[in-house]
C-alpha cells in the first residue's frame, strides 16, 4: 500500500510574547509596527520598558493601511524627488513603496470559509498571488523528489488540495483567480484543485505530518544571482507586512520540487522536496507573496 502524506495548513493570528526580545527589526520599524498590530500597541502600553521608549499616540503608517495620509507615511521624508508631487514619486510609490501592498490588500477574498475553530479557511489575493489559510491540506505523494526536476507545476493534481470549508466554498473565486499559471508568479498550480471536503479534520488519523508552528510557504526566486536571492527576503517581509505580524516563532517550509540562510526565523528550513509522499498539516500557514509578479 502507498503511503501518502497530506500537508494540512492551519493559519491563526501570529501572537506576541516578548516583544523587546523576539522582535528582529531595525530599529526605525518599530514605531510603526507598533501601530500597525493591535497585539503589538496593546503589549507596549502595558509594558513599562517598552511604553517610556516609544510614542503610542501618533499616526505615523507604513502607507498601505486605509487612513494614511502622506504625510505620516513611511517614505514621506525619505523619497527624494525634485518635484513633491511628481511622476517618478508616484511611480515609486506603486511600484517600489510600501504603498504598493494596498493593491493585495485590497483585493482579499475569502475561497473557504467554515463556522467552528478546527474547520478549514483560505483566502486569497488577486491572481493567486498571496495567500493566508487555516487547516487546510497538500497531498504531495505525486512528487517524487529522487527524480524531481525544479519549477514543476504538476505536483498538486486532483483531489490533493483542500480543507472543510463547511459555511462556503467560492469555486468561481478561486477558478477566476487563477489566471497566472506560473511557478514564480502564482500560487495558482498549487491551488487550482483546491476543494471542500466534509470529512476532513486535522489529525493523525488523516495527516501523517501536522505542523504545529505558524507556517510559512515561499517560493525562491530564480537563483541565478544575489540579486534574485535578495528579492526573496523583500517578498517574505512583505507578506508580513500584509499579514501584520512579524512573530519570529515560525516555521519556513521552502517550497521547491528539486534539492539559505534563514533571517525570518531562527529555525532550520523546512525543504518541500524533503517532504516526498507525504500528507502533511501545519497549524497556520501563509503563501508568501510571489517572486515574480506581472508588473512588478
Amino acid at each position: 500500500m502507498r503511503e501518502v502524506v497530506l500537508v494540512v495548513l492551519q493559519l491563526a493570528r501570529m501572537t506576541v510574547t516578548d516583544l523587546l526580545g523576539s522582535l528582529n527589526l531595525p530599529e526605525e520599524h518599530i514605531q510603526y509596527w507598533l501601530n500597525r498590530n493591535e497585539a503589538l500597541h496593546n503589549f507596549c502600553s502595558q509594558n513599562e520598558t517598552c511604553y517610556s521608549k516609544y510614542e503610542l499616540n501618533n499616526k505615523q503608517c507604513w502607507g498601505y493601511e486605509a487612513s494614511c495620509s502622506k504625510k505620516d507615511s513611511f517614505s514621506a521624508r525619505k523619497a527624494k524627488c525634485t518635484k513633491p508631487n511628481s511622476w517618478q514619486k508616484q511611480i515609486f510609490k506603486k511600484q517600489a513603496d510600501f504603498a504598493k501592498l494596498a493593491e493585495v490588500l485590497s483585493t482579499i477574498t475569502p475561497i473557504c470559509v467554515s463556522n467552528y475553530s478546527e474547520g478549514s479557511s483560505l483566502e486569497c489575493s488577486s491572481h493567486l498571488r498571496f495567500c493566508r489559510a487555516k487547516n487546510i491540506f497538500f497531498d504531495f505523494h505525486n512528487l517524487n523528489a529522487k527524480n524531481s526536476k525544479r519549477y514543476r507545476n504538476d505536483v498538486i493534481q486532483k483531489g490533493q488540495a483542500g480543507g472543510n470549508c463547511n459555511m462556503l466554498f467560492n469555486e468561481a473565486a478561486l477558478r477566476s483567480r487563477a489566471d497566472e499559471k506560473s511557478y514564480l508568479q502564482s500560487w495558482a498550480h498549487e491551488l487550482e484543485h483546491f476543494s471542500s471536503y466534509p470529512t476532513f479534520e486535522v489529525s493523525k488519523r488523516q495527516c501523517d505530518v501536522i505542523f504545529e508552528k505558524p507556517t510559512v510557504l515561499i517560493k525562491l526566486d530564480a537563483a541565478s544571482s544575489m540579486y534574485h536571492h535578495f528579492c526573496d527576503f523583500v517578498n517574505l517581509y512583505a507578506s508580513q507586512h500584509v499579514n501584520g505580524s512579524v512573530d519570529m516563532d515560525i516555521d519556513i517550509l521552502w517550497w521547491d520540487t528539486v534539492s539559505f540562510l534563514a533571517a525570518a526565523s531562527p529555525k532550520p528550513l523546512i525543504i518541500h522536496y524533503a517532504r516526498n509522499c507525504e500528507r502533511a498539516s501545519e497549524p497556520s500557514a501563509l503563501a508568501t507573496v510571489i517572486a515574480n509578479k506581472n508588473c512588478g
